[in-house]
């Protein structure tokens, strides 16, 4: 019956699409020299003392992008203009001065001793996780916005 057909049909090119953007994602491995410079400062001024362990580079269809892992665990990444979009400290404390000083302020007069262990710029905002596993939301100015939970 033609309805099967056709249902088969689209079903057939929605995998294939999938499988065709899906390889248009390349993850590479890049030396740390090859980071844009800004992401490079960014590095030396927040995270002085500590090394690069590895550098991802994150080819996606219109977006590419660096995942850079340093030697206190601490996992960065990168836009392509090396603008810092989400630092992970794996339940350690994400530098303050990484973060915005409102944010910062923010947290340790809300929330002390509790201090920040992941920031992340969002498509709009950007939001905070902290120590005590909640997690806060300010927009692009650094002012809170909510509690996300």
């Amino acid at each position: 019956d033609m309805n099967t057909q056709h249902t088969i049909k689209t079903i057939a090119i929605v995998i294939l699409s999938v499988i065709i953007f899906a390889s248009c994602e390349k993850e590479t491995i890049i030396d740390s020299n090859s980071l844009p410079k800004t992401a490079q400062e960014f590095i030396t001024t927040h995270f002085a003392g500590q090394s690069i362990v590895s550098v991802v580079s994150d080819k996606e269809l219109l977006e590419s992008s660096f995942e850079v892992s340093l030697s206190e665990g601490y996992n960065l990444n990168f836009n392509r203009k090396g603008e810092c979009t989400k630092i992970d400290g794996n339940e350690k404390r994400v530098p303050d001065s990484a973060v915005s000083q409102k944010i910062t302020e923010y947290v340790e007069k809300n929330y002390s001793p509790s201090f920040i262990t992941n920031w992340e710029k969002e498509t709009v905002g950007q939001s905070v996780e902290l120590s005590n596993d909640i997690e806060l939301r300010f927009n692009d100015k650094g002012e809170f916005t909510r509690i996300d939970n």
